[in-house]
């Protein structure tokens, strides 16, 4: 009768601890912007791993991102499109993160990500 029991409670416990293991929620999805010197970039995430960026209105660019932990990877057509550059995502709040290159052989994305700071972009707001 012990064996019957402690069965279920080993594969509850089991399947408790190996939920704690799976990845959370893509932190980036959603619509991020920044706002310096009178010109707005305005970053769109989507899911599926795809983004596209956007200068006052205009369409600046597009790539495919991923996100492990802390880290981002990006590309784009302005560079070789299937190369990933990487970097550090610091969340200061939930909806405000700066990025730091760890490796982008990139030089245009690299020089323009030392003052990439995004703030989320709520609905409902302009």
């Amino acid at each position: 009768m012990k064996k019957v029991f402690t069965l279920p409670v080993g594969l509850i416990l089991l399947l408790a601890l190996s939920s704690s293991f799976v990845d959370p929620a893509n932190p980036m999805v959603g619509r991020w912007q920044q706002q310096i010197d009178g010109v707005t970039l305005l970053v769109n995430f989507r899911p599926d791993g795809s983004y596209d960026g956007f200068v006052n209105g205009k369409s600046y660019l597009t790539g495919r991102y991923y996100v492990r932990q802390d880290t981002i990877g990006l590309t784009d057509g302005k560079c070789n499109p299937t190369y990933f550059g990487t970097y550090r995502l610091q969340f200061l709040v939930p909806d405000s993160v700066r990025f730091t290159a760890i490796l982008d052989t990139c030089r245009d994305r690299r020089e323009a990500v030392p003052t990439l700071a995004l703030g989320r972009v709520t609905p409902g707001k302009p």
